[in-house]
This record gives C-alpha cells, structure tokens and sequence, in this order.
C-alpha cells in the first residue's frame, strides 16, 4: 500500500501519514510541518487503512483490527488507547472532524462480497455470505469442491464449498490473525497452495475438514517466505509452483521446488508462471512490461531453469496494463480488469501460437 490515509493536523503543523508495507502491518509516521523532521509513531500488527487527527493535534483516530468494527483514540505511541465507536457495520472510508472542535463525522456501509457461479445451472445458486467478504475462491479440478477465504467467523479462515450446496464448511480455525488472500490448488486435488503473509505455505487437502479445523501454520508446511509483496501463485508441475512477488513496483517471478526446497527467480524478465491443468505438458510465462503470453514446455526442475528462446512460442496474447487474477483453463485465459464502469471478467481463447 505505501504511504496512505495522510492528514494535516488542525493545528496545521504536522501531518500524521500511514504507512504499510509487504509485511501488511501499518507503521504511523508524523511529518512536522515546520522542523521537516519525520518520527515514528506505533507500528501496528494489521493494516491500518485510515488514521486522521483529534482536534487537540496530539491524539489519533483510527480503526481497530478486524473483527471489531470500532474507531479508537489513541496516542501517537500507541498507549491509553479507548474505544470511541463501535458498530455492528463495516465502518466506511473517510472519517473527518466536525469544525466544532468536539465531534467526529463518520458513516458505515453493508458489503456484500460474495463468490459468484458465471451461468450457473438453475439449481445451483450463491453462498449466502450474511454480508462479509467470500475473496479468492480457489476450483477443485477432479470434483466440484471449491476453497474459499472468509471472514464470517471473524478472522480471515479458509472455508470448503461445494458447487450444488448453498453453505460452506470451514475448514480452518487460525487463533493468530493471518493475512491470508491468494490460495491454488494441485491439478490432482491433493495439496493445496496458501499465501499467509507473504509466507507460502503448501497443504494437503485430506487435512481441510470441518471436524479438525488447522488452528495453526506449521514451520514444515512452508515453502516460501518473501520479504516482498506476493501477488500471485499457481502450479507448474506436481513438484514445483508459480510466485509473483512485487520489488519496488518491479514483478518478479520465483520458482519453487518444494521436493528439494530449491527456490530460484527464473530467468529472463518473466512477471507470471502458469499452468492449464488439462494440458499439463505445457507452462506459460506473461513477460514483463510488455504482458505478452508466452508458452514453454513443461519446466524440467533437474535443469537450472535457464529458458533458451528455442524453448518457447509465442502465442497471440497480449494482456492490457493492470490486470489481475490470471489464470489459464482449457486453453482459456482469464484475468480481471478495472473499467470506468466496473469491474470485468475476460476470456481469451490461446490455441494459436506464432
């Protein structure tokens, strides 16, 4: 996120700016007006996405972690913290101050971030969600299950869906807040892949049941840890996966193979590794700056995964300047895209390579 939520004191002298890095934990930083001396306030444990001033330009308003939905006061270092506002709706962006020296404006919203079926039969309908947000649903390939991230217990857990039932199972019960958000599953829908806090963590999926919840991370899990932003996973092969992080606004793509714990950034200026689990023989790769689709055969991970220019085709595929989400079914590719008007699901057919 950067630096973010930035407000002048009503004093006019400082500016009091939030900022959050890869960690996903937001460090409150003050910028004096008339020194240009910047100091450190609390580092929080969570991402703090807005913080303004109290009107006697010393305290902070800010919003408290997740599943509390309240508004705190508290001081710049992070002691006497109290409760001003707690609501039962998701507080909304843009709190201010009245100019009367005493109040705070703010408003609430109800979301409803719900996974979608794109024409579905007429038997099959949504999850109700009970207005919480159902992100990042990962498709079973051998069954019509489903993994999905949610936080209607509160937390953000990993829930089970199943394609003709309109409720979900959860299948995990983390204590500890995880910043969980990207998830993929094997071809083989043994193992499954979760981003928790830049840290990669590999699953077997025999141990996603509503009975025994995972309660924690395991150390032996993990795969991957990235001091960097992670925008991305997928398979490439049975023993190997797909990473995109984010170096200073820079993609880079890490290969993992998680047999001999061998993790290398793949040569070449590749932004994006996937795979199509209908035709596994082959990987693709969408270079940087210029988004173009390339496809390879399968990575062979005994090799130093040096790509010659032999190795790979050219298909006809150029993705636009901010897309997201990539994904690659029965030679299919799929990404969303802002638009003025929203937000869009794309397909592009890939069968015709140069």
């Amino acid at each position: 996120m950067g630096h973010h939520s930035i407000d002048i004191s009503p004093d006019g002298n400082k500016l009091l700016i939030m900022s959050t890095n890869g960690d996903y934990k937001t460090q409150l930083l003050v910028f004096n007006l008339l020194s240009n001396e910047i100091t450190e306030g609390v580092q929080f444990d969570y991402p703090v996405t807005e913080a303004i001033w109290h009107h006697d330009s010393e305290q902070i308003y800010y919003y408290a972690a997740p599943p509390a939905l309240q508004i705190i006061k508290n001081d710049l270092t992070g002691d006497n913290a109290t409760t001003v506002v707690s609501v039962s709706e998701y507080l909304s962006p843009q709190m201010s101050l009245f100019p009367d020296g005493k109040n705070l404006l703010f408003s609430t919203e109800q979301k409803n971030s719900s996974n979608r079926w794109l024409v579905p039969p007429k038997q099959v309908s949504d999850i109700d969600n009970s207005t919480v947000d159902d992100v990042y649903p990962a498709l079973f390939h051998q069954s019509s299950q489903y993994l999905f991230i949610s936080k209607r217990s509160g937390r953000r857990q990993l829930y089970l869906g199943r394609y003709e039932v309109k409720q979900a199972e959860i299948v995990t019960n983390f204590a500890q807040s995880y910043w969980i958000d990207y998830i993929a599953v094997s071809a083989d829908d043994q193992s499954v892949l979760l981003n928790a806090g830049n840290q990669v963590y590999l699953l077997p999926i025999n141990t996603l049941n509503e009975i025994n919840p995972l309660t924690t991370l395991k150390k032996e899990q993990l795969i991957f840890t990235s001091e960097q932003p992670i925008i991305s996973l997928d398979w490439l092969t049975k023993a190997g996966v797909a990473i995109t992080t984010v170096n200073n606004g820079i993609l880079e793509l890490m290969v993992v193979n998680f047999f001999d714990n061998k993790v290398q950034q793949l040569n070449g200026k590749w932004a994006y590794g996937l795979t199509d689990c209908q035709y596994p023989e082959y990987n693709y790769l969408i270079e940087q700056q210029s988004n173009t689709l390339y496809r390879i055969s399968a990575l062979n991970f005994g090799d130093d995964l040096v790509i010659n220019q032999q190795q790979f085709t050219k298909t006809a595929v150029t993705l636009p300047n901010g897309f997201f989400h990539v994904k690659i079914d029965a030679n299919v590719l799929y990404y969303g895209r802002d638009a003025r008007d929203g937000v869009y699901l794309n397909a592009v057919p890939i069968n015709n390579v140069d």
